[in-house]
């Protein structure tokens, strides 16, 4: 979990509303204001004070000078992100500059540059602005205990209601063992001979799978050449490495080969990045039949139809409900949605809220203990045991690792290069693509009534309509 700058503020914070003038709410609006202000006053001091938030906006050029300080610009980009808006930026800026200058660092001239003034209260502020911008940030852990064999309550909405739910958790379904993540792995180093160092390793995989040569055969087509100018003959896994071929050329195979080979001789962790959930599957369901731990991770927010396609895709090999007991199935648990501790306190409705940090004991709110039975984390609790964790491309971006299994709330991408030794990326180019369109908007120009061009000539028609000589060129 990231710190937030209230967080890392909060003496400042204090100080400046134990003042009578200022409510804690001013305090926070002075603060975020100026940290925004001082932060851009380190990079550039031109720079007109209405137009700060285009720093944030995410476009270094042509907004950014060439020399930019730019670690302090991503820190302001985390800490502020709010301030990216121009109107949201304008309105704040308005209201700090209505505040007394007895309590402000910074006022407007006249032709909207900023000026540095010195307030009666509090003037040496400014250098803890510097240490939130300048200093590492630290993450910050949850350390709420978890729910223990007792009653707990949660509440939502329904129907626009908030409805209190409560139940029991018994001691037989609490999990002994600790699945918490820790922190950080130090990373081994790791590089492929690959005319030695598969002699041993693909008859011991196709002795796993029992297909005598499936991986021989698959691997006899490969060839891999260094298209560097050294013509090097070790692969060395540091930093970015490409890996290109054509269709059918073995790309997949070399990265199942030396998966296993990782995992273990050198007792390494991996990553697998695929495009789709059906992917994810039929990745998690290959290296298992290899003996490797592998453990899907899917976000929380589509589990449903994943669930009703994975059943469907299934659908003629069910003949009845016990048919589902077959190892043929077991992937299908990989994708439910079914919450343990709603269950409990027989909250039915499914939907896409998870009450797992928002348990209450009294006055006290604690974490859910029962992610490891859970339909919805049941694997990713298993992640501190996994030697490798597969992903699809949306997740790594878009989720976040609960605070039951990860107490720092790291994303799925924060928490793979923090903990894991290599990540493989299967049809790179496609998932790059999927990462471009993240973040990228997109909204139907025309074509609707509700579009943006209709809606801009309506209103030129009401304007102009029967005040033609007024609009247009007529002498």
């Amino acid at each position: 979990m990231k710190p937030t700058w209230q967080r890392l503020l909060d003496s400042v914070r204090e100080r400046l509303s134990s003042y009578e003038a200022i409510e804690q709410a001013d305090a926070d609006s002075i603060i975020s204001v100026e940290l925004m202000i001082y932060g851009s006053l380190l990079m550039d001091r031109t720079i007109k004070i209405e137009s700060l938030w285009s720093i944030l906006a995410g476009h270094n050029v042509p907004i950014l000078k060439k020399n930019t300080e730019l670690p302090i610009v991503y820190r302001l980009r985390v800490l502020l992100s709010e301030y990216r808006f121009e109107n949201y930026w304008i309105d704040e800026l308005a209201n700090y500059l209505h505040y007394d200058k007895r309590f402000r660092l910074f006022d407007r001239s006249e032709e909207g540059t900023v000026i540095q003034i010195k307030p009666q209260h509090m003037p040496e502020r400014e250098k803890y602005y510097y240490e939130v911008l300048n200093k590492p940030l630290i993450r910050t852990e949850d350390e709420r205990s978890f729910v223990g064999n007792e009653s707990f309550r949660y509440t939502r909405m329904v129907e626009g209601i908030e409805k209190e739910y409560n139940g029991w958790i018994p001691d037989t379904l609490i999990n002994k063992r600790t699945n918490i993540l820790p922190l950080f792995k130090e990373k081994i180093e790791l590089s492929l001979n690959i005319e030695k160092d598969w002699e041993t390793i693909i008859p011991e995989m196709d002795k796993k799978t029992g297909n005598e040569k499936g991986y021989r055969s698959r691997a006899e087509s490969l060839n891999m050449k260094s298209a560097s100018a050294s013509k090097q003959k070790i692969f060395h896994y540091k930093g970015n490495q490409h890996v290109g071929g054509g269709l059918s050329a073995g790309k997949s195979t070399m990265m199942v080969i030396e998966t296993y080979r990782i995992v273990k001789q050198h007792g390494g962790r991996v990553g697998f990045i695929e495009g789709s959930v059906a992917q994810v599957l039929e990745r998690v369901k290959e290296l298992r039949n290899l003996g490797i731990q592998a453990v899907p991770i899917i976000g929380k927010s589509s589990r449903k139809t994943h669930e009703n396609n994975t059943l469907m895709s299934k659908a003629k090999k069910i003949k009845e409900i016990t048919d589902l007991d077959k190892n043929e199935f077991e992937l299908l648990s990989l994708v439910s949605d079914r919450c343990t501790i709603k269950a409990l306190a027989n909250d039915y409705e499914r939907n896409n809220y998870f009450p797992c940090n928002n348990l209450k004991v009294g006055s006290n709110k604690l974490k859910c203990p029962l992610a490891h039975t859970c339909g919805v984390y049941k694997e990713v609790s298993n992640l501190i045991q996994a030697e490798v964790w597969v992903a699809t491309s949306a997740s790594i971006l878009k989720s976040k690792l609960p605070a039951v299994v990860d107490p720092f709330e790291r994303t799925v991408y924060e928490a793979m290069y923090d903990l894991l030794d290599v990540i493989f990326v299967d049809e790179a180019d496609h998932v790059q693509k999927q990462f471009d369109e993240v973040f990228i908007t997109e909204f139907p120009v025309f074509g609707n009534g509700n579009n943006l061009f209709e809606i801009e000539i309506s209103k030129f028609m009401q304007k102009t309509t029967g005040q033609y000589r007024k609009y247009a060129s007529v002498n």
